[in-house]
């Protein structure tokens, strides 16, 4: 059985009963528990409260055959000290007793607390004694006015005054007569408010004309909404209610889990002498972070130690989210409606400049079209002629013979019925028409009308014989550029890095031993020798690269296997437009095998002229000694013979003369005919 000697209305009590019981039957539920409340709060005599109390009993058996219950629950103070001057004899004097919910002073000695309510120790078992001859333990509540002042001192630095706000209750007396303790120590004025249903208006006039400096503290007391002065709570209680900011207290699920295992161990035990007293766990300041959000101290409670945050408000953008939500909607409406309007003036603005442009483009094609120099005749899809403009007179002259207007399309052979066929599937077709010394190009395809949605088909007369003749002389100028080139055998190229396309003379073929007509200039390097056609790759990727540097080189060409002939190559960048797929490049050809075939003779003669002359000088220095003896000899007679009178010594001197000829004749006829051998050669 669980007996609350509050009344059902008290919150922190039926909470605390609810849970004890939740507790129990969650894991035990075999286990029968009844909730009792004997509603002695504020009892002015003893015999009321006794009376409620045996009433409580009576009405907490749990049947008809179980009168009396294997545990009793008490809960708070007043139970506790009706239930010591109560008969236990008889079957509840062996009923296990859990106290929860006491004070650790009442328990001791309740009377030095209540001296308008003593009774003579008679009346009671005495303390001494309780332990022996009552079978009790208890989960204590803690003492909390201390530090329930100090939160209140945190969260207001200037607090003045102290208001507690009590029924009158054992409970609130006792929790009033500490705060009055403490109050003193701290010096904040306290005052004990005594609240009745009675007087409930009196008490919240009280409260709502409190001072700024006040605060209020609350056991298990009502509070009106609107209350401006903070309010802190001495015992856990739901924000349902009202809206303290906290306090320092034991959450009522700690005091329901212990007083629940209390009671499983005495169920095990069957005697509770062996169980010491508990005070509750868990004991903090639990702060209301949503009304201290309202209040604005979130930012004082921040240093506190020892806090457990709950009622936490969501983000800002939760909490305001239907204010959001609708100021986004009138926001994208307004947007809409401006948008909208603005679409509106600016649809209107452009329609009119649009139909503006549309007459001043009208009168404009009008003239264009009465003055343009290309010929506009518009028939039906059965052929008849409806309109032609003045550019057409010649057309007509030269095709019809005739400037009627009378012309029937399908009747002349202006069109063949391959281009009937295509145009009635609504294709373009465009003729080229030869007349005398004229050329039209005759272009027609299917118009819709605009104001009756008919098919009509518009013919185009272009004149084209200004550029048919420019393209003839082009073609004249270009075939005898291309017979000049053929006849001096430089060939010239001129295409497109990026596509390869482009156009060739015969000799640049020729030269190159390619057919004539080839469209991709790209592959036109290989049939150059390997080193130099990666030489000309190289510096093509350079020229894409854009570098606009001439090259310039002698190249071998191989054209058959074994076959080699030697080129002059020449590629010069003449365009460079990467964006618009244009990098063009012109190259000139020359066969130069002649010329190195000659070049080569001319170095094998100047070698052979120089190991001639070298001989020569070979020969010459080799012959010096053979000159130098007999020239000397000659000389050296002569001198002799000059000086000589002897005429028999003159005979010798003459025959060495004769002789030093002879050897000198001989050198020279030598030196003649060597002369002769390499002149022949």
């Amino acid at each position: 059985m669980i007996l609350s000697s509050y009344s059902y209305e008290k919150q922190w009590s039926t909470a605390l009963a609810k849970e004890i019981r939740n507790h129990l039957e969650t894991q035990s539920p075999e286990l029968k528990v009844r909730i009792t409340y004997a509603g002695i709060t504020a009892r002015t005599s003893y015999v009321a409260d006794r009376f409620a109390m045996q009433g409580a009993f009576a009405n907490g058996q749990l049947s008809d055959k179980i009168r009396v219950p294997d545990v009793l629950v008490l809960i708070g103070d007043e139970s506790w000290m009706i239930y010591r001057s109560m008969d236990h004899r008889g079957v509840w004097q062996n009923i296990p007793v859990v106290l929860c919910g006491v004070h650790a002073e009442v328990l001791a000695d309740y009377k030095q607390f209540f001296p308008d309510k003593q009774l003579s120790d008679a009346s009671f078992i005495p303390l001494r004694d309780s332990a022996s001859e009552m079978n009790v333990t208890a989960v204590i509540e803690p003492d909390n006015a201390a530090r329930t002042l100090q939160l209140a001192q945190t969260l207001m630095p200037d607090l003045q005054h102290l208001y507690f706000l009590s029924d009158g209750s054992y409970s609130d007396s006792y929790t009033g007569m500490k705060l009055l303790q403490e109050s003193k120590k701290k010096n904040v004025a306290f005052t004990e408010i005594f609240t009745e249903r009675c007087n409930t208006d009196s008490i919240g006039r009280v409260l709502m004309e409190l001072p700024s400096g006040a605060m209020v503290l609350i056991n298990d007391a009502l509070v009106p909404q609107s209350l401006q002065v903070p309010v802190l709570a001495l015992r856990d209680m739901s924000y349902g209610a009202c809206t303290p900011l906290g306090g320092y207290f034991a959450p009522i699920s700690t005091f329901a889990t212990q007083t629940a295992e209390t009671v499983f161990r005495t169920l095990e035990m069957g005697k509770i002498d062996e169980l010491p007293y508990i005070v509750v766990a868990d004991t903090a300041y639990y702060l209301n972070q949503t009304a201290l959000m309202h209040a604005g101290l979130r930012s004082e409670v921040k240093g506190l130690p020892d806090t457990v945050n709950r009622n936490i408000p969501p983000p800002f953008i939760f909490r305001h989210i239907r204010i959001i939500a609708v100021i986004l909607v009138i926001m994208i409406v307004l947007a809409f409606v401006i948008y909208r309007m603005v679409s509106s003036r600016r649809y209107s603005r452009n329609l009119n400049l649009l139909y503006e442009r549309y007459k001043t483009l009208y009168n404009e094609y009008q003239v264009v079209y009465e003055n343009m120099p290309v010929g506009l005749m518009l028939f039906d899809v059965y052929g008849k002629l409806l309109k032609r403009n003045a550019e057409t007179d010649v057309f007509f002259e030269q095709f019809a013979h005739s400037r009627s207007d009378v012309f029937q399309l399908f009747d002349s052979d202006l069109l063949t019925e391959g281009m009937r066929e295509a145009l009635f599937c609504k294709e373009l077709v465009s003729k080229m028409v030869y007349l005398q010394e004229h050329c039209y190009r005759v272009q027609c395809c299917m118009m819709a009308d605009e104001e009756t949605g008919a098919d009509n088909i518009l013919v185009i007369v272009i004149d084209n014989t200004e550029i048919e003749r420019e393209r003839k002389t082009k073609e004249q100028i270009c075939n005898v550029l291309n017979f000049a080139m053929n006849k001096a055998g430089i060939g010239v190229a001129e295409y497109n890095l990026i596509d390869g396309q482009g156009f060739a003379t015969d000799a640049w073929y020729s030269t190159l031993g390619v057919e004539k007509g080839t469209d991709d200039f790209m592959q036109m390097h290989q049939c150059l020798a390997e080193p130099d056609r990666e030489k000309v790759q190289n510096y093509l990727e350079r020229v894409r690269s854009g570098e606009s540097r001439l090259f310039l080189d002698s190249l071998q060409l191989q054209t058959q296997p074994g076959e080699m002939h030697y080129i002059r190559y020449l590629i010069q960048p003449l365009e460079y437009m990467p964006d618009g797929q244009n990098i063009i490049v012109a190259e000139l050809v020359l066969n130069v095998d002649e010329q190195v075939a000659k070049e080569r003779e001319l170095e094998t003669a100047m070698k052979k002229a120089q190991e001639a002359d070298r001989l020569k000088n070979a020969f010459v220095a080799n012959m010096e000694d053979g000159i130098r003896i007999p020239l000397k000899e000659i000389i050296s007679c002569a001198r002799e013979l000059v000086a000589c009178t002897d005429v028999e010594q003159q005979s010798k001197l003459l025959a060495r003369i004769e002789l030093a000829n002879d050897q000198m004749l001989g050198l020279l006829n030598d030196i003649i005919e060597m002369s002769k051998v390499e002149l022949n050669e």
